[in-house]
């Protein structure tokens, strides 16, 4: 059944007979890319969104923020910064891109219509935007933000003139940015990018192409047939099947750490830290590597993301596995025979249902009784995460710093400063609090390092290792970069047939 339905995807995916030789990419959605710009922070639209557009800053190797559409910015004061924008530059409609397109971009995420867009909170700080000249902007925040550069790369720029002629919808229809493409056809099946005859990084490539396939196998098997170029998010499971082909398993470090996290708002004996410091001691995460992340990672040294502001390098790994340290502490808090408990799990693939069995198995070694209780991914975010229903104290929940890379991102989302708080510490929120709003960068990075060393004496969840994503690169892809597995689509090329 499943060699049948490789064979019609890889049909499927049999190009037009107008097309020239393009890049395709085959992903496991279609959707955000039927959407506009600014409003998803997820990964799968953080993927594709840089072939059709800008923002001021982005994202270099090891998580350092570096110009795009801003050459250049300063802080005047704590609440004021400059930002210097790039000349030259115009929208793939011929519009200009100057300050206007800045101004715009922002006032809409602070608008009635987005209040319900996930990047709107990266705005909420900014009090006003002024333009200076065409080319030179000033932002005045209401609270001092040390990484207020950062988060400019989460706003997408789009042409102020065009996008106030057909609004969101008719935007999310036809878009255009100052990226290396520009659409030519965007369908359920197939979203065709062509050269953006204005864009200031000229891409190497003609042509983009990336359709939309919803099994990890049947994503590669394109790849290893020659149907596509690049599978997304394909899983390390699939490195046999690629061997002998020419293709290339790659792996990227996405800035967030994998965690079990605890639900301590609930009356369970996770309430104690020595019980949360025992079940970090029981799981063996070595062998999880190995086996369901395919060795492309190490145990965890702490919740900063790899590679984000706030990450403490050389550190060796925490809480290496120990059972009968983990047994003592439990012990000590009260559980000598251990203790019944759940973990509310979803899964988007067979290596993480695997990779949660095997922590289950290592719990139960130390008389811990784990029962999963599997839930669908929407009902998980909408009920428990967004809602503050839980079923269970436990759930599977990484730390994450995306889109900022900033690791003080990660730890709001796991503290009282949460929509609905399933952890509250709230003398460690304060000091989230005066992390985020202090000023000076080095002094930030210091408490931001400060945080999450305390976390790791009093553990909020399970920590395992830095979350990994995979790829699949065909036989005439030429290596490329992509930091945080955020690809530079101007690099791309193939070599020739």
């Amino acid at each position: 059944m499943l060699r049948a339905c490789i064979a019609l995807i890889v049909a499927a995916l049999a190009l037009p007979a107008q097309a020239k030789d393009p890049i395709v990419i085959t992903m496991q959605d279609v959707v955000p890319l039927r959407g506009f710009p600014n409003i998803y922070i997820d990964w799968v639209s953080s993927r594709y969104l840089p072939a059709l557009f800008d923002a001021l800053t982005e994202v270099a190797e090891g998580g350092a923020i570096r110009p795009a559409l801003a050459t250049g910015w300063r802080a005047k004061d704590p609440l004021t910064w400059e930002f210097d924008l790039r000349e030259g530059v115009s929208f793939s409609n011929g519009e200009p891109f100057n300050a206007d397109a800045v101004i715009q971009a922002i006032a809409f995420l602070q608008s009635d219509e987005a209040v319900s867009f996930p990047i709107r909170r990266h705005v909420r700080n900014i009090a006003v935007v002024e333009r200076l000249t065409d080319h030179k902007i000033v932002i005045r925040t209401m609270r001092p933000d040390a990484m207020l550069p950062a988060r400019m790369r989460t706003v997408r720029m789009v042409p102020p003139k065009y996008f106030t002629a057909v609004g969101r919808v008719g935007f999310a229809k036809m878009p255009h940015g100052t990226g290396p493409f520009m659409a030519q056809k965007m369908e359920r099946t197939r979203t065709v990018l062509v050269v953006n005859p204005n864009a200031w990084r000229k891409p190497q490539w003609d042509e983009l192409h990336f359709v939309p396939v919803g099994d990890a196998i049947a994503r590669t098997q394109a790849v290893i047939s020659g149907a596509a170029d690049i599978a997304f998010n394909t899983g390390p499971s699939i490195a046999e099947a690629i061997e002998g082909a020419g293709a290339r398993l790659l792996a990227y470090d996405i800035g967030s750490v994998d965690a079990v996290p605890f639900v301590t708002t609930m009356d369970t004996p996770l309430k104690d830290k020595r019980v949360r410091q025992a079940l970090n001691y029981a799981v063996n995460k070595a062998p999880l590597i190995a086996a369901f992340v395919h060795g492309a990672t190490s145990p965890a040294t702490q919740f900063a993301p790899l590679g984000t502001f706030g990450y403490t390098a050389n550190l060796p790994p925490a809480y290496a596995y120990d059972p009968a340290k983990a047994k003592a502490l439990l012990k000590d808090a009260g559980y000598p025979n251990g203790f019944e408990t759940a973990i509310e799990l979803w899964t988007d693939g067979t290596e993480q249902a695997a990779i949660h069995q095997q922590i289950i198995s290592d719990l139960a070694a130390v008389d811990v009784s784990v029962r999963i209780i599997q839930v669908p991914i929407l009902q998980w975010q909408n009920e428990g995460l967004y809602g503050g229903k839980w079923e269970a104290p436990m759930f599977n929940f990484a730390y994450n710093a995306m889109p900022t890379f900033d690791a003080l991102e990660a730890l709001e989302t796991h503290s009282c400063l949460w929509v609905k708080p399933f952890n509250c510490d709230r003398a460690m929120a304060d000091k989230i609090v005066e992390a985020r709003e202090t000023s000076d960068r080095e002094v930030r990075l210091a408490k931001t390092r400060a945080l999450f060393a305390a976390l790791l004496e009093d553990p909020a969840a399970i920590l395992l290792f830095p979350s990994i994503r995979f790829d699949v690169a065909g036989a005439r892809m030429l290596p490329y970069a992509a930091p945080f597995g955020l690809l530079r689509f101007q690099d791309l090329a193939k070599r020739p047939k």
